[in-house]
C-alpha cells in the first residue's frame, strides 16, 4: 500500500506530517484513512486534467478497498469526474457497461442516458455490487459509461 500511495505522491513523510497535523489539530490520534484522504484531497485540487482527476480516484478507491475500507463514495466522485470528462469532450449521451459483472450491475448493462441524466441519478457505481474479493467486506462495483457517438456529437464535430 505504501508503493501504490507514493506513486500517487503520498508519500510516508507526508502522512506523517498530517498525522501530526491532525492529532494535534483534534487531540486524538486519526484514522489512517483520514489522514490519506486529507492529503489526497490537498494533492487532488492541483489536478485539472477530469481524466487523471478519474484515473487517480479510481487509484485510491483501488488502494482503500485492498485495505478493507468502504471506497463507494471515491467511486462515484470518479465516476463524476469521467461523466465531466466526456461532456468536456463534447458528448451528449453514454451507455453502461457492465456485461460480465454481477447480477445487480447486469441489470444496467447497455442502458442509454444523457450524461446530465447520469450525473443526477448516478445509476453507477452500485451500492449493492457483488463483486469483491474474498476477504473483502463491501463491493466495489467497476461497471463504466462509455461514449455514444450520436448524431449531435457528429454535429459539434469540426
Amino acid at each position: 500500500m505504501k508503493e501504490e500511495l507514493a506513486k500517487m505522491g503520498l508519500t510516508e513523510e507526508k502522512l506523517k506530517r498530517r498525522e501530526n497535523e491532525l492529532l494535534a489539530k483534534m487531540g486524538v490520534q486519526p484514522q489512517k484513512i483520514f489522514v490519506i484522504l486529507s492529503v489526497f484531497n490537498e494533492t487532488i485540487l492541483k489536478v485539472k486534467n477530469l481524466n487523471e482527476k478519474c484515473e487517480r480516484y479510481l487509484s485510491l478507491a483501488d488502494i482503500l478497498r485492498k485495505g478493507g475500507e468502504d471506497t463507494f463514495h471515491i467511486l462515484q466522485i470518479a465516476v463524476k469526474a469521467k461523466l465531466a470528462a466526456l461532456r468536456k469532450d463534447g458528448f451528449i449521451n453514454v451507455s453502461i457497461i457492465a456485461s460480465g459483472m454481477c447480477e445487480r450491475c447486469k441489470k444496467v448493462d447497455g442502458k442509454v442516458l444523457s450524461i446530465e441524466q447520469a450525473l443526477k441519478t448516478m445509476p453507477i457505481p452500485i451500492r449493492e455490487c457483488q463483486n469483491r474479493g474474498e476477504d473483502e467486506n463491501y463491493g466495489y462495483c467497476i461497471c463504466e459509461y462509455y461514449p455514444e457517438h450520436d448524431d449531435e456529437y457528429w454535429k459539434n464535430q469540426p
